[in-house]
């Protein structure tokens, strides 16, 4: 069932009697008001529900595309009744649109932006990425009728406008058009983060801006557009052509849009290309190419086209020259419109058969000024691999070498057309001057099978410390955050203090893997997401080794020592420890209860020397007879532990140096004394197991000085 305004109109009065007649029962068996917002917006969907099944119960056989566009208005009215939020937003919508009744400017700009934002929705589809949304809503039969009929309302209003005259039905032009923009918009707006990415244009400080909308950012991306810095090599104009082929050929093998219209440089060259596909020689038998200028009338349009086929009638009306394109077959008929050599009139005056396929290709005019066509494909817009990857290594890089731009062209040929590893490839090549980096990445992209997406983010993965890996893969694991993500990797001890969890987030922003793509709200790509868990993050090393328990009379490898953030070893039968263990980002040691025959008697000398982030250290039970000076180097050492060794008989003067020390445990030992140092340590709060402050500790200590 097409939902027309009249019908829609027939579905809203029906929804109140609905309300109105059950009123009287809801107030005799509950005693409250006679109409509640509640009970209209139950009874009315039980009425637009049974309105639909009737009607495809009763009503004639539908062609394919209809089937397809009325499943789509099925699931887009069934998820407006099951989502009160959409139900809010769109009555705001709804309150803003309402603003623009009257202002036809409004309006028409408006339409001119959604269909812009239309075209490069089938742009950027067409290209490899997986799109975000969860579900495919980007249905072409619904908006080759909408922007079909919005566009003949964009013309009539404009009409209006031009002649400056108020005619009685122009109200209702206007809300046919808020209808239909209110419409497209409900569609669109399911895509605007997997668009917002890849603008064509170089709108960089809008799209940053976390204040704006997604929707904002990308209407300010396809309509301020700038000029590129500099010319694209002709091998990526000859990519373009090639994409642009692409497209073409991929909406008429799937009959659906059959009107396309090409604009800027190169678009001759497209049309030219499709008469020598097999499978456009297959589908079309008769492929006619007309020249068109400002000059010709709708007539001769006309009638080159009748010339052309070798079947010009010797009456030759406009009508029966129309009535000659409908003898075409079905599929059978590709018409190829060149307004290259300047503008033209408009076109709308040629009736076209629907199943007829048509290119019409101009360089100096917008394509919907001429001819309705469904799709418009603008030339520039399929230099976007190009620009893309320019705009996110940095434009001022490839222009500073010719070498890194050479370097560049080949790099963007690999990625064929996946705009998101391209993006992600640029930003881990950002500020890369060594051309020998380049090549690497080069070589590696063309001598291995692996998808291009996966070399991105090796490249990407292979530059992040292991802490970084692991606040990735928390991300990966998890769904958008309302914040950035620092406090969750706080609470989950991936980072310490929120400056480091604040630096790796705008890194993790800076190389793409993150976006913040609105107030309070952080995400990560689907398709990133996708490759991150299945081909990075099950290999990645846990930050915790635990080994206790497990009666070891060895220490784990050194190599296993340098990635963990916590060790524990404690319960073993070790007698021996590493001599300089290299642990840069270790908090936590635990060797305590390695006390069976006396194993472990002795800490290396270099043992704590590259340790700088440990905060807890526990020795208890253990047969050490000292410590050694490497103790000095824990200056972030929070807890230190020795309960019940038993052989330490003395502390080093380097105890001092543990400034940030709060909780030292001695019970049990056998010190006879402390040295001098121990008084250094001011912020000292539990001295063997009782808990005192600052004061009482230092005065305890003073009577085991030496």
């Amino acid at each position: 069932m097409v939902v027309t305004v009249g019908k829609f109109r027939l579905l809203f009065f029906m929804l109140i009697i609905a309300g109105w007649a059950a009123a009287p029962v809801q107030f005799l068996m509950e005693g409250q008001k006679l109409l509640t917002p509640s009970f209209v917006f139950a009874a009315g969907n039980v009425i637009i529900l049974t309105i639909i099944f009737l009607n495809r119960r009763m009503a004639r056989p539908h062609t394919a595309e209809e089937e397809l566009s009325m499943e789509t208005e099925k699931a887009n009215l069934t998820h407006f009744i099951g989502d009160r939020k959409e139900e809010l937003s769109m009555e705001t919508e709804k309150a803003t649109l309402t603003h623009f009744t009257g202002d036809r400017k409004v309006i028409i700009e408006k339409a001119q932006i959604l269909t812009r934002k239309k075209d490069f929705l089938h742009l950027i589809l067409s290209y490899p990425m997986k799109p975000e949304p969860d579900e495919d809503f980007f249905n072409p039969v619904f908006l080759r009728r909408r922007f079909s009929d919005m566009n003949q309302l964009r013309r009539e209003i404009k009409a209006l406008l031009l002649d400056d005259i108020c005619e009685e039905h122009e109200h209702e032009l206007e809300e046919k058009m808020i209808f239909l923009i209110r419409e497209v918009e409900r569609m669109f707006d399911r895509y605007d983060f997997h668009a917002v990415a890849y603008l064509p244009q170089e709108a960089d400080v809008i799209t940053a801006r976390p204040d704006k909308s997604l929707t904002h950012k990308i209407e300010v991306g396809l309509t301020c557009q700038t000029r590129a810095k500099f010319e694209a090599p002709d091998e990526m104009l000859e990519l373009a052509i090639d994409s642009a082929i692409r497209q073409v050929s991929k909406c008429f093998q799937d009959g659906i849009l059959r009107k396309i219209g090409i604009s800027g440089r190169a678009g001759e060259e497209v049309a030219k290309a499709l008469k020598d596909i097999p499978m456009m020689q297959s589908k079309c038998s008769v492929i006619l190419c007309i020249s068109v200028s400002r000059y010709h009338s709708t007539k001769e349009v006309l009638q080159n086209i009748a010339k052309q086929s070798n079947k010009l009638p010797p009456i030759y009306g406009i009508s029966i020259l129309e009535e000659y394109l409908f003898q075409f077959p079905h599929d059978d008929f590709l018409l190829l419109l060149d307004c290259s050599d300047g503008p033209v009139d408009s076109l709308y005056n040629i009736k076209i058969p629907d199943h007829a396929f048509v290119v019409l290709t101009t360089q100096s005019q917008e394509v919907y000024e001429i001819m309705n066509v469904d799709l418009e494909i603008t030339m520039d817009d399929h230099l976007l691999p190009w620009n893309l990857f320019c705009r996110n290594v940095g434009s001022s890089l490839v222009l500073s070498s010719s070498a890194i731009q050479q370097m560049a062209i080949p790099l963007v040929k690999e990625c064929h057309g996946h705009l998101l590893a391209i993006v992600l490839l640029a930003r881990a090549l950002k500020g890369v001057t060594n051309i020998g980096v380049w090549e690497l990445v080069l070589h590696q992209l063309t001598s291995q099978s692996s998808e291009v997406m996966v070399h991105a983010l090796k490249l990407v993965w292979d530059q992040k410390g292991i802490i970084t890996k692991h606040c990735i893969k928390f991300c990966a694991q998890n769904l958008g955050f309302q914040d950035s993500p620092v406090s969750s990797w706080i609470s989950n001890s991936l980072v310490g203090k929120r400056e480091e969890g604040v630096a790796i987030f705008e890194d993790l922003i800076d190389f793409f893997l993150l976006e913040n793509v609105g107030v309070n709200d952080v995400r990560m790509r689907k398709e990133t997401k996708n490759v991150l868990q299945k081909y990075f993050i099950p290999y990645l090393p846990s930050l915790y080794l635990k080994q206790g328990g497990l009666g070891l009379v060895e220490t784990p490898k050194i190599e296993e020592w340098n990635n963990d953030k916590e060790i524990y070893l404690m319960d073993n039968k070790l007698s021996k420890l590493p001599e300089n263990p290299k642990c840069p980002i270790l908090t936590k040691l635990w060797l305590h209860k390695n006390y069976e025959n006396y194993d472990l008697m002795e800490i290396p000398r270099l043992f704590f020397e590259d340790m700088p982030l440990l905060h807890s250290l526990d020795l208890s039970y253990t047969s050490i007879k000292s410590l050694p000076p490497s103790i000095s180097m824990l200056v972030l050492l929070h807890t230190f532990r020795l309960k019940g060794c038993e052989l330490l008989m003395e502390l080093p003067p380097q105890i001092g140096e543990l400034g940030k020390l709060e909780e030292f445990d001695l019970e049990g030992t056998e010190l006879m004394y402390l040295p001098k140092e121990i008084g250094q340590l001011i912020r000292l709060k539990c001295f063997g197991s009782l808990f005192v402050d600052v004061q009482t500790a230092t005065k305890n200590l003073s009577r085991w000085i030496q």
